[in-house]
């Protein structure tokens, strides 16, 4: 007896165009085993085909689900409530049999054979990104049974209409199935968890790595096109910019050296941000004018005691 590997080779090989001869000398099997395993391959599609026949059921809207399919709707959860709008009164489990059927029937028509291969530890490394995590589960799981076969201009003709039809999808079957490991529904579930989780209104959340920036010479940092202000004693200076959410805003945080020197409500692009005076200044295509304007800020004021010159003459003589 061979192993289900081996068996899966001889079916490629079989479906390239490989006679039973070459193929049992591939493999490294006699002629007979080949064509035994090729033979029974042959009478299992058979008996497959015909226990699939069709239940009287599901029978009535056989070409219903053959257009669902090609339309590209291939959630059997999604026909099955496509159906009994339409009057279906089977079974899920019966009519997904039939669905599964098909849609073998259809790869087994576009597709070859595949087998497994197997690498040295550390020459290769394989990972499937469609299948990480709740959150792709969730998105999958929304793609599958809500998006599928929505089309613009065909199902929907807006994106107001489209949400209307997803909060519809959401309230009358996302939210009210039951959850398979909890055994009541999702919506009642998250009432009750609703119940333990705090307000994020009081944190604040960094939404974007830290970034780092240089102080210009006229004590200006740029962030997303936007100027700000910073204390004139870290011009020239390399200071790291932290964009955060906070009361339902999006504040910047500039640190020196792991301390906050200063910060800011984030502005909109082409706006330059003057300390003690949140005013917005937009002049285009007058850079010079606005750098003008940032000296003369009172920030820049620095304010120089002036001693008279005898003072000095004084302290020669002592």
């Amino acid at each position: 007896m061979i192993g289900k590997e081996a068996l899966e080779k001889i079916k490629q090989l079989k479906d390239i165009g490989y006679s039973s001869a070459y193929i049992s000398r591939e493999l490294g099997l006699s002629y007979p085993t080949v064509r035994k395993y090729l033979q029974t391959a042959s009478i299992e599609i058979h008996a497959v085909a015909v226990q699939k026949r069709i239940s009287p059921l599901v029978a009535p809207f056989e070409n219903r689900i053959l257009e669902y399919l090609k339309s590209g709707i291939c959630s059997s959860r999604k026909i099955e409530r496509l159906l009994k709008i339409e009057g279906y009164g089977g079974s899920y489990p019966l009519l997904n049999a039939y669905i599964k059927y098909k849609k073998e029937q259809q790869v087994a028509k576009k597709t070859a054979s595949y087998f497994r291969v197997e690498t040295s530890p550390g020459e290769q490394a394989q990972a499937d990104w469609g299948h990480f995590g709740k959150i792709e589960a969730s998105v999958k799981f929304i793609r599958n049974n809500f998006f599928q076969g929505e089309k613009f201009g065909k199902t929907f003709f807006s994106l107001e209409d489209l949400n209307a039809k997803l909060l519809l999808w959401l309230n009358e079957y996302a939210n009210s199935r039951k959850h398979p490991a909890q055994a009541t529904t999702v919506s009642a579930l998250w009432r009750e968890e609703r119940k333990t989780l705090s307000s994020t209104i009081d944190f604040d959340i960094s939404l974007v790595a830290p970034q780092i920036r240089h102080v210009s010479q006229i004590s200006m940092v740029n962030y997303k096109r936007a100027s700000y202000w910073v204390p004139q004693q870290y011009i020239r200076h390399k200071i790291e910019v932290r964009e955060v959410a906070r009361n339902g805003q999006i504040f910047l945080e500039f640190y020196d050296k792991g301390e906050k020197i200063y910060e800011y409500i984030m502005a909109a692009a082409g706006s330059w941000i003057l300390p003690d005076n949140p005013g917005i200044i937009k002049l285009k295509n007058k850079r010079s004018e606005i750098e003008e304007r940032v000296k003369n800020h009172p920030a820049y004021r620095t304010k120089v005691a002036v001693r008279n010159l005898g003072y000095y003459s004084r302290l020669v003589d002592q």
